[in-house]
């Protein structure tokens, strides 16, 4: 955020530590923007054996938890495709200044002080998309991703395994963004059409994190204060909308 606050080029790149980016990686991601309703864009990303494909942007699933395609698939053509995807992976993304503007909290933060860390990226591009941008997935735009690595777990490949594998300290705060993610961004309407695949996959990490590190529960049940937050912020913000348009 502070580094966002600075005066900055109209595109931005964020890049998380444990990537590589191909030296032409800007130059062929770059021209996405070139249509004025893309507010992001990523490229394809893979394993650090450059044949395993670790994100080729992402989906929103059923469970409304983000999915990278082509997650952990041999790269065998299936995203060579130039398309829109639902969100950019947090590890390597470009963005629009003025798309960034546009959805900023208060203060001029981008990103929510509150997640410190998980599920950002998602947040974000739910935010542009909510706002009317647009997210580019331009395939000829390569790098690699040492998944996990800047949480301590290279090597994880699925995702509740992953969830296992981290301390509770990470899966405190996975769990706790995921609430966040969806206080701040689900429609009622979403909300109840997901509802059993929500409840479904909670249900599942609650009882996990009940077996294994019951201290993440008690965690979250302190931190109920910024779930109510967000639902503050979540109302308000939809009342300004309906007057706006009043």
């Amino acid at each position: 955020n502070r580094g966002l606050r600075a005066p900055t080029p109209p595109l931005v790149l964020l890049v998380n530590p444990a990537t590589a980016l191909a030296a032409d990686f800007l130059e062929r991601l770059a021209p996405a923007f070139e249509d004025p309703d893309v507010g992001a864009a990523c490229g394809k990303l893979l394993r650090w054996d450059g044949r395993t494909l670790d994100s080729a942007g992402q989906t929103l699933g059923w469970s409304r938890r983000p999915v990278d395609r082509g997650y952990g698939t041999p790269d065998r053509g299936r995203y060579d495709l130039a398309e829109d995807v639902f969100s950019p992976c947090g590890a390597a993304a470009l963005y629009r200044r003025e798309a960034l503007a546009s959805v900023a909290g208060p203060g001029g933060d981008v990103f929510d002080p509150r997640f410190f860390a998980f599920y950002e990226d998602l947040d974000l591009a739910w935010r542009l998309k909510r706002a009317g941008w647009r997210v580019a997935y331009r395939p000829e735009a390569r790098g690699r991703h040492a998944r996990g690595a800047t949480a301590g777990t290279p090597g994880v490949r699925r995702r509740f395994q992953a969830l296992l594998h981290r301390s509770p300290e990470v899966r405190f705060h996975v769990v706790k963004n995921r609430w966040l993610t969806l206080l701040r961004n689900e429609t009622a309407g979403g909300f109840l059409l997901h509802l059993p695949w929500i409840l479904a996959r909670d249900a599942v990490t609650l009882a996990l994190l009940a077996g294994t590190s019951p201290s993440v529960l008690g965690r979250l049940w302190r931190a109920r204060r910024v779930f109510a937050e967000a639902w503050e912020g979540r109302r308000l913000a939809l009342h300004r909308r309906r007057d706006q348009s009043i």
